[in-house]
């Protein structure tokens, strides 16, 4: 568990530093999963390993442990993107100065943690109204989002974000093609990186950093693990079947 809390916050780190792109994001996991080989980073990765044993994985049996594990990453979010309020920031900013100052004002005063590799999609937004605040100055009055920033339904975004993590665990079950004809470091920095261009920042295939913004409804936080479960188990079986692969595989 140590070691997953650990990798996990170093994976962000590291993409804040480098500017948090669908590149670094990519760059950054292969870096880490070549370090430390046991660990998952990514909660569906997780999922599947404890749920579907049948890919022979090191959960088998081990349901306990695998949401521990998913516990470690959401810590490390917690850890990487919750600590430290205005003006200090987040254990994030203050090692690589990724934040932006949104209202740096007495009494609103706030950074946008999205180039830090934050997500977006299920935390504050701007309702379009002004107030004034103890300065005297007019700033806007956020509220909590709702899932996928509307207050009920299914919205593109979701959809979007499903549809990634899908395409991600499909190819996923090519791999063992896939390296016969290019190197196994460069599948592993463009599947991910693919995830996060096709998603942008808001990608589910990290769901715990939805522990790591403003939002404060238990849908915030849930729907985006259910969302990214669903797509990795459908991605994976109907890869399995078109790619006709032997092994399961989960991770890369």
């Amino acid at each position: 568990m140590i070691n997953e809390f650990l990798v996990s916050c170093g994976f962000f780190v590291t993409n804040a530093g480098l500017g948090s792109t669908p590149a670094t994001w990519g760059l950054s996991y292969l870096l880490w999963t070549t370090l430390s080989p046991s660990a998952d980073i990514l909660a569906p990765v997780t999922f599947l390993k404890a749920a579907f044993p049948d890919g022979k994985t090191a959960y088998e049996g081990k349901f306990f442990h695998a949401v521990c594990v998913m516990i470690s990453q959401i810590f490390a979010v917690m850890v990487c993107f919750q600590t430290g309020g205005f003006p200090v920031g987040p254990l994030v900013h203050r090692i690589t100065n990724c934040a932006v100052e949104t209202r740096p004002l007495i009494d609103v005063g706030a950074f946008d943690l999205e180039p830090c590799g934050g997500m977006s999609t299920w935390g504050e937004v701007d309702t379009g109204n002004t107030r004034t605040n103890i300065d005297g100055v007019v700033v806007p009055v956020m509220e909590n989002a709702h899932y996928g920033g509307t207050s009920h339904g299914i919205t593109p975004e979701m959809i979007l974000q499903f549809v990634a993590v899908f395409y991600y665990f499909l190819i996923l079950q090519n791999k063992t093609n896939a390296v016969q004809k290019i190197p196994s470091w460069m599948f592993v920095w463009f599947s991910v990186t693919s995830v996060f261009w096709m998603a942008g920042n808001g990608s589910t295939l990290i769901p715990s950093r939805s522990f790591g913004n403003n939002g404060k409804k238990w849908s915030h936080l849930i729907a985006p693990y259910l969302n990214c479960f669903v797509g990795a188990f459908l991605g994976s079986r109907v890869g399995s079947y078109l790619f006709k692969t032997k092994v399961f595989h989960v991770e890369v």
